[in-house]
């Protein structure tokens, strides 16, 4: 009886053994990977965002630096109030400038 109870408790150890050296490369290997290529993708993306949201930044401070100069009597077509859309891409960009206050 004692004999049989210890193959029976090493069988159950073989088996439990068995059970997690099999099941758990699976779980240990694919899960983290796949979340680092997510992970990695994910941060590239942001690091894009951000590198294009400094290149808009710099470029509208330099057209407004250089071409837009709200301080000279020129002739603007702004008005806070007029919803229409803008006639040619200079009037866009000045309204755009006049809008946000850069």
């Amino acid at each position: 009886m004692l004999q049989m109870k210890n193959n029976l408790k090493n069988s159950l150890y073989l088996t439990l053994f068995i059970f997690v050296t099999a099941i758990q490369p699976c779980f240990a290997v694919t899960i983290p990977n796949e979340i680092l290529v997510t992970g990695k993708k994910f941060i590239l993306a942001m690091i894009g965002v951000v590198i294009s949201s400094i290149v808009i930044f710099i470029g509208l401070s330099l057209y407004n630096k250089f071409f837009h100069n709200p301080k000279t009597n020129e002739k603007t077509t702004y008005d806070a109030n007029n919803l229409e859309p803008a006639k040619n891409l200079d009037d866009a960009v000045s309204n755009f400038l006049n809008r946000t206050k850069m």
